[in-house]
């Protein structure tokens, strides 16, 4: 059941459907022999979970592009043979996360006590968030964080307004934005802040046509709010 667990949170989909129930009642794996020879393997290396995902990680099926192609569309177009990547959207957590590391505010103090994850002023890594079951973290609830009174087995990936609308007016998010915006806002041009911008945010340098916009932008709005921009893109929140 691991295996099948571990293969979901790489491919954004398990081999079979249903990770809890491996009985009569749940779906059947698409690949049963996939499944059966990496179970057998992953006991042989003595349950290393570091192996499995190393193993999986390494694959040639793993490492695909998921930009589509027509013959696989017209032969699969669930994509259940794996004849591409799935594009996947980070959870929750990794996506809270990243926005901190890339707002260079990200504490990563190991251990101690929980806190509260809802503050706006909370940066340390979201493992180290208080859940409560009262009262969920806006943030993490509006990117599909489960109920925290019932177990979970996977997690329904959905896309709403809320998501964006978050993005745009909450504090916590406009908190990241001046901090990336400070360090940014130490380049003596325009032109320089932007590039500054994408390669601490978005890990790349912009291309023209994006250094262009994001001057024109900069010569009647703040640094700020164009950092927030780009920390609220899908390339921010989807893997490459």
């Amino acid at each position: 059941m691991i295996v099948n667990r571990v293969w979901g949170w790489h491919f954004g989909r398990s081999l079979a459907g249903t990770p809890s129930d491996f009985g009569t009642q749940g779906e059947k794996p698409t690949h049963p022999e996939l499944l059966d020879d990496l179970a057998a393997r992953f006991i042989e290396h003595g349950w290393s979970i570091k192996w499995l995902n190393k193993e999986i990680m390494m694959s040639a099926t793993y490492q695909q592009s998921s930009h589509p192609r027509a013959d696989g569309l017209q032969a699969d177009e669930a994509n259940a043979l794996l004849w591409r990547q799935n594009p996947q959207r980070l959870d929750g957590e990794a996506f809270r996360d990243t926005l901190l590391r890339m707002a260079g505010v990200l504490d990563d103090q190991m251990g101690g006590v929980p806190g509260n994850i809802n503050a706006d002023t909370y940066y340390r890594r979201s493992i180290y968030g208080r859940v409560s079951r009262g009262q969920a973290s806006q943030m993490l609830g509006l990117f599909d964080f489960p109920a925290a009174i019932q177990s979970a087995p996977n997690r329904d990936v959905t896309t709403s307004t809320l998501q964006q609308i978050y993005l745009l007016n909450s504090p916590f998010v406009q908190n990241l934005a001046e901090a990336a915006a400070k360090t940014a806002a130490t380049a003596p041009r325009h032109a320089d802040q932007v590039s500054q911008l994408y390669r601490q945010v978005l890990a790349r340098d912009p291309t023209p046509a994006e250094a262009a916009s994001g001057v024109a932008y900069l010569e009647k709005g703040t640094l700020s709010r164009y950092a927030q921009v780009l920390l609220s893109t899908n390339e921010e929140i989807f893997l490459p």
